[in-house]
């Protein structure tokens, strides 16, 4: 079980080293934008070109087939890679949407049942800076499970409380062993997890549940 430290009360640690995350976070978040306006509008279009030059071209239909799809899986590969650096639906419809997207676009990359659902207060949203780390954490949490727990099924439970923000992620994969931090990718994504939500004030707990396990992330407000 991994939880963030307890500090003295008059400790000021924790709250300047959050808010400088947090800025760092959103200069991050604003170049990252940046770079996916470039993949999905520049890149993106000059693509596009290609694929008419490709289907004016000489060649036989074959040959404009093979390349047409080249070019619709690189096409594919960008829109992903844009959505992950700058999820529009974050900014547009908040934070529950944009995991509900990611759940739906893992779901159809991996083969794996991923259901999302939410309960609680709608009107105390989080700050769209917590919102944009929050997202990217559940992002990074649930490929970890795929990729180490090997799981047939996971189910995000999302619970918004005046005070607190909880994230549940449950599975049926192998349990809490097959998070072992003896392992180096897993400790090394592990800490990561841990840094970035611990930064925000938040905690991580990993626990046994069944077969397979639950992994908590809590917010306070």
């Amino acid at each position: 079980m991994i939880t963030k430290p307890k500090l003295s009360k008059g400790d000021d640690r924790q709250f300047s080293y959050r808010e400088l995350y947090l800025e760092t976070l959103e200069k991050v978040d604003l170049r990252e934008c940046e770079v996916a306006e470039i993949l999905h509008e520049e890149i993106g279009s000059e693509l596009m070109a290609i694929r008419m030059m490709v289907k004016q071209a000489l060649m036989d239909e074959q040959q404009k087939r093979v390349i047409n799809e080249e070019i619709n899986n690189v096409l594919n590969k960008l829109k992903v890679l844009s959505n992950q650096m700058n999820p529009l639906i974050l900014s547009e419809l908040g934070i529950s949407e944009a995991i509900r997207k990611k759940c739906k676009l893992m779901n159809e990359e991996h083969g794996v049942v991923i259901r999302y659902t939410e309960d609680g207060d709608q009107e105390n949203p989080l700050s769209r800076k917590i919102q944009s780390g929050l997202y990217k954490a559940v992002s990074e949490v649930i490929h970890f499970i795929i990729e180490s727990g090997q799981p047939s099924k996971i189910f995000v439970n999302a619970l918004n409380k005046p005070a607190k923000y909880s994230i549940r992620i449950e599975d049926d994969g192998q349990g809490v062993a097959a998070y072992s931090t003896k392992d180096k990718y897993n400790k090394a994504v592990i800490k990561k997890i841990h840094g970035r939500l611990l930064q925000m004030n938040a905690c991580f707990k990993l626990e046994r549940h069944g077969r397979g396990s639950v992994i908590t992330i809590n917010i306070d407000k």
